[in-house]
């Protein structure tokens, strides 16, 4: 998934009027991805989680 993806399915929804349903059968895309990518105007980043401590030193 890339930016143009993401603006043209918000296009699509937010501007065309067309439907979710149509538009998550045309980009092969699951339900929750659709609503995030209308909530979102961009994509998110990548967020790497932080890492825990060692438990054990050397």
């Amino acid at each position: 998934m890339n930016m143009e993806q993401w603006a043209r399915v918000r296009r699509k929804v937010l501007v065309d009027k067309q439907s979710k349903r149509s538009v998550m059968s045309e980009e092969g895309l699951h339900w929750e991805t659709l609503q995030k990518m209308l909530e979102h105007s961009q994509p998110p980043g990548y967020r790497r989680s932080a890492q825990p401590e060692r438990k054990i030193y050397m």
